[in-house]
């Protein structure tokens, strides 16, 4: 129906009460499911968020977001306009950017191309010497792996292009500190 939202995963039943895939509802029936019993009692109820909603409490809670772009079909320039504008709608430009990121490279050079100032971060499973060579070819802010991937070799190739790597998912907090 037209409304960007948060959420993870393709399809509902694994953090909510609903069924199907997530594209295949209306947003009607998004907002009536608990998106939250599903991680603590204390989260009854929790309703899946509006992304305009998400940016007006990450500004209020002074911190800023990463925006990861999910799209299931092939992504189109005016859907990716479209979300651009609604964050740039909410989001002032005197607050620190967001950084935008996808496993998708055709949403982020879309991204790039209606704002070549953009905070881009490329989403990739495993850390390559290609995935570095196409993040610095497309001028991206960031890199971003899955942790299990990431070698001292890679890190040294990634800093010798100058490229941020971001790691995903680390969970553990004795491997954070390692």
């Amino acid at each position: 129906s037209g409304e960007w939202i948060l959420f993870h995963d393709a399809d509902l039943p694994r953090t909510t009460n609903g069924k199907g895939l997530i594209f295949e509802s209306t947003w009607a029936q998004l907002k009536g499911l608990d998106a939250g019993s599903w991680f603590a009692p204390t989260y009854k109820n929790a309703q899946i968020p509006l992304l305009e909603e998400a940016l007006r409490t990450l500004l209020r809670l002074n911190v800023y977001p990463v925006i990861e772009i999910k799209i299931f079909e092939s992504p189109q320039k005016q859907a990716i306009a479209d979300l651009l504008h609604r964050v740039q709608s909410v989001w002032p430009p005197t607050a620190p950017p967001p950084l935008f990121s996808s496993f998708d490279l055709q949403s982020l050079l879309l991204l790039r191309a209606c704002d070549p100032t953009l905070l881009i971060g490329y989403l990739v499973s495993d850390l390559n010497t290609e995935a570095i060579a196409l993040a610095t070819q497309k001028s991206f802010s960031s890199l971003h792996c899955q942790d299990a991937s990431i070698t001292p070799a890679l890190i040294a190739e990634a800093h010798l292009q100058k490229l941020p790597l971001l790691a995903y998912t680390v969970n553990d907090p004795l491997q954070i500190q390692s």
